[in-house]
């Protein structure tokens, strides 16, 4: 159960979120700021779980998890960035796509309400 407080902040970031989404519908229409090394982090069943997303300058991505006990297999294929929205291709597989924004240097992706992850830039 979240505290009021939780409650409180969580609505003010979507909010801040979304008036950003609609200010800048179209952040790195080219995919350059989202080439880079991001890790998102998640509790599942009280452990953390890291996703791990590489998004090469030469269009080529790779994404895997990580948990206390394993490493998952990677999957890797091309990518693109078409305005806000962010396209996967894998060999064999149809298109992945979802819309992206960048929050306070984090990559919300996806960015659909009730469904937003939040990426931090791996240095």
């Amino acid at each position: 159960m979240h505290s009021i407080a939780t409650q409180i902040r969580n609505a003010a970031f979507a909010a801040a979120l979304s008036l950003t989404t609609a200010v800048f519908p179209t952040l790195a229409q080219d995919g350059g700021e989202l080439a880079g090394h991001w890790r998102k982090t998640t509790i599942v069943f009280e452990s953390p779980r890291d996703e791990h997303l590489i998004l090469n300058a030469d269009s080529t991505f790779q994404n895997w998890t990580v948990t206390a006990t394993e490493t998952g297999t990677p999957l890797a294929g091309q990518w693109e960035a078409n305005g806000n929205v962010l396209i996967f291709r894998m060999e064999g597989s149809e298109d992945q796509s979802s819309t992206f924004t960048f929050f306070e240097g984090r990559l919300v992706f996806p960015n659909v309400e009730g469904g937003r992850g939040f990426w931090d830039r791996v240095e």
